[in-house]
Parts: structure tokens; sequence; C-alpha cells
């Protein structure tokens, strides 16, 4: 397997999250230039320019994944005040970030794994985003992330399956609570190919 990190003037960024994939990741990685593509080639591009799921006016999101291509942005995880480079609550969400969308390429879309379900947000009844399938175990990176560190806003309501979200879902929660190696036993056995043994 082959991974390669693209970004926009984000090397730090770019460089640590290469170095957490080496530490998980039985694969080629390199920071380069995404355009290359193989068949076992899988690419992240990190950009600090906000996402949105419909163009300017939508709902933003921290990344999203489709078949062997993840991008994720920084605009969001720095926090109120912009953290530089350097702070651990900001390395750590972006490393969380990034492993969380890669495993979406690397997890079958097509045969969905039986413990996952399709995270949704609702607002006031309705649906109003749809964050597609994700873990239902809480202490897995590959759990939903939803917010940061808010409660949920008024009127909306955090669903994974049929079970409402109330405890979980925000980014520094989920990176206090996931396992050491990131994956639960499910998910580490859909992507057992990929991973270092330990």
């Amino acid at each position: 397997m082959r991974i390669i990190i693209g970004h926009k003037k984000l090397y730090p960024e770019a460089q640590r999250i290469k170095e957490k994939y080496e530490e998980l990741f039985d694969a080629h990685i390199e920071i380069g230039n995404i355009c290359r593509q193989e068949d076992d080639t899988y690419t992240l591009f990190i950009t600090n320019e906000d996402l949105h799921v419909h163009g300017k006016d939508g709902d933003w999101l921290f990344g999203y994944s489709t078949d062997n291509n993840a991008t994720i942005s920084i605009c969001r995880i720095r926090g109120k005040t912009n953290e530089p480079w350097g702070v651990p609550e900001y390395e750590a969400r972006l490393v969380h970030l990034a492993v969380h969308e890669l495993g979406h390429c690397l997890i079958d879309r097509k045969t969905n794994p039986s413990h996952y379900r399709e995270a949704k947000i609702y607002q006031n009844g309705e649906e109003k985003e749809d964050l597609g399938f994700h873990c239902t175990c809480p202490s897995c990176v590959m759990y939903p992330v939803f917010g940061i560190t808010s409660k949920t806003p008024e009127g909306e309501q955090w669903m994974l399956g049929t079970e409402q979200i109330n405890v979980g879902g925000r980014l520094d929660e989920n990176i206090r609570n996931r396992y050491n190696d990131y994956f639960c036993g499910k998910c580490r056995e859909r992507i057992g190919q990929y991973l270092k043994r330990k």
C-alpha cells in the first residue's frame, strides 16, 4: 500500500501525519504530488480552507473521503485563538481526523461492517446532514465526530443508526476516550492487512 499526503503550505502538519501513519500502517508513505494514482495508492490532502457540504452556504465539516482519496481541513480545529503548530490539542485533533478519514478509505464502503451505522444530524426533526457510515464503538477512531467541544446545538439531534448520541461525538472527547492504537477490534479486523503488526 502507498499513501501520499498533499498539502497547501502546511508542511509541519503533513510531516506529523506522516509520522503517525508510519507508526500505524504498513505502507510506503510520502509527502508530495497527489496527482499520481496507482491501484493501491491512497491520498490525503490537508487544507486550511473551510470545507462545506453544499457550497459556502452549506454546513461545514472537518473532512471527507471518497474511494481512495481523503481531505481534511485545519480551519476549525485550531480553536478560537487559531492555535499555532506545536499546541498538543491541535496536533491531537489533526492526527485523529487524518487517521479517521483514511480509515474511511480503507474500510470497504460497499460492504459496510455489521457494527457500522449511518450517522446523521437532524434539525427540528428534519434530516440536516448525512455523515455516512461510522463505527458504533465510542473508543474507536472511526466513531463519528459532530463537533469539537460544544454541546449539541438547540433543536439538533445527533444520531448513529437509531440511537441518539448524547455522550461522545465531540472531537476532543473522542480523542480522550480513544484506544491507544486508534481502532476497535472489529475495525482492526477490517483493515488488518494495512496495519503494522505489533
